[in-house]
């Protein structure tokens, strides 16, 4: 086979390596993340032995805890949850939307959001645009948003903001800093199968006054198998 060929077919396959190796580091950076959990269900709040696994909780109220610091999301209750399969050998399937929020004994029934929309809220909050209240026989469902423009001269339609250019005039090296969009994703409480604990933070959008909370349960619904902890 001519050089030439060889040489283009080598280049093909380091790329190749190249790109899937990128993608195993960041896979790898991000369960780690989400698995770092050094806390037992005892050590939290409430915590509670459920059929597949148990769970540990506390209830952050409008903020969402990051390695680099909390951030505030006035919108939403975040309750930060850890996960313990119960069985080794068999992995338990994590749903964040498994999950909903039960305020003042049922009265409001709460669906856990997409980390997208906290972090548009977060971002521009005089442009949140939520979803609509149905109401049913018996308690309040807050739904979760539809798909809305983010903001206005959104040209990516991502919702995210461009990227911050340095300051030509500084010396001092720019810091890399993570957007809220990302800061928020990896705080949130992954959908993923595992064998191991793992932990993460579900939305709640609640934009009435906290003195109105009487009780919070979460509840886990697994094909109709429902599990309650008291959360306050």
């Amino acid at each position: 086979m001519a050089p030439g060929i060889l040489a283009l077919i080598d280049s093909d396959y380091t790329r190749s390596v190249l790109r899937c190796l990128s993608l195993a580091v960041f896979v790898t950076c991000f369960v780690s993340a989400q698995s770092d959990v050094t806390r037992q269900p005892a050590d939290y709040p409430s915590h509670a032995a459920w059929p597949k696994f148990d769970i540990g909780a506390e209830y952050m109220v409008h903020s969402i805890p990051t390695p680099t610091g909390a951030v505030f999301a006035r919108d939403y209750l975040v309750i930060e949850v850890a996960i313990y399969p119960r069985n080794k050998l068999l992995p338990v399937k994590i749903d964040p939307q498994q999950f909903t929020l039960h305020i003042n004994d049922n009265k409001y029934i709460i669906l856990p959001e997409s980390p997208g929309a906290v972090a548009q809220s977060i971002k521009y909050p005089s442009f949140q645009n939520h979803s609509h209240t149905e109401a049913e026989v018996g308690p309040v469902i807050i739904g979760r948003p539809v798909d809305q423009p983010h903001f206005p001269d959104d040209k990516t339609g991502t919702g995210r903001l461009p990227p911050r250019q340095p300051d030509p005039d500084s010396s001092v090296p720019q810091a890399s800093e993570k957007t809220t969009d990302e800061l928020v994703n990896e705080a949130a409480l992954p959908e993923m199968e595992t064998h191991a604990p793992v932990k993460g933070s579900l939305y709640f959008f609640y934009d009435k006054k906290l003195k109105n909370l009487k009780t919070l349960d979460l509840v886990y619904d697994d094909h109709g198998t429902k599990s309650y902890l008291s959360i306050k």
